[in-house]
């Protein structure tokens, strides 16, 4: 095993799963160990693998593996210990905010709240200002706010 390959993609790609996982377990502490056990698989699978396909296997073993950690704690008298989670994929159903935001808006967001990227890092792909980002994303929680809102759904959170 090439072990300077394998550190370089577990540096790369550790914080994206780990806020992946936590979007979906809700707990830091289940996200931390389900982010563990698929660098774990990712050891243990490096040499045979498609370099090129590691992103989306190791977004694949994310999901199999809290799929594992849900039915092991559903499965034991500590379900209080971990909240109810929806099973489906967020990802593949409509975006309460669709229609709201631009393709490129919910880009950055995922760039920055899903696959962890700073700031900097999304102003540098966009060739933009931090500040400028930032400012962004203001406008966007703010637009997104108004709709909730206005909206008036009785099972949306209204934030005052």
């Amino acid at each position: 095993m090439n072990k300077k390959e394998f550190e370089k993609t577990a540096e790369r790609y550790y914080r994206p799963i780990f806020n992946y996982c936590l979007v979906r377990l809700y707990v830091k502490e289940a996200a931390d160990d389900c982010t563990q056990e698929v660098f774990l698989a990712l050891f243990r699978r490096f040499d045979e693998l498609e370099k090129d396909n590691i992103r989306a296997w190791l977004y694949r073993t994310a999901d199999n593996v809290m799929r594992n950690y849900r039915r092991k704690f559903s499965s034991c008298d500590q379900s209080d210990e971990l909240p109810d989670i929806a099973v489906e994929d967020e990802y593949s159903v409509e975006m309460p905010f669709e229609g709201i935001l631009t393709e490129e808006e919910t880009a950055m967001l995922t760039e920055h709240y899903i696959n962890g990227y700073t700031i900097a890092e999304v102003a540098e792909k966009r060739k933009k200002t931090p500040a400028a980002i930032y400012k962004t994303f203001q406008r966007i929680k703010e637009r997104l706010l108004r709709n909730v809102y206005h909206r008036g759904d009785s099972n949306e959170k209204k934030i005052s």
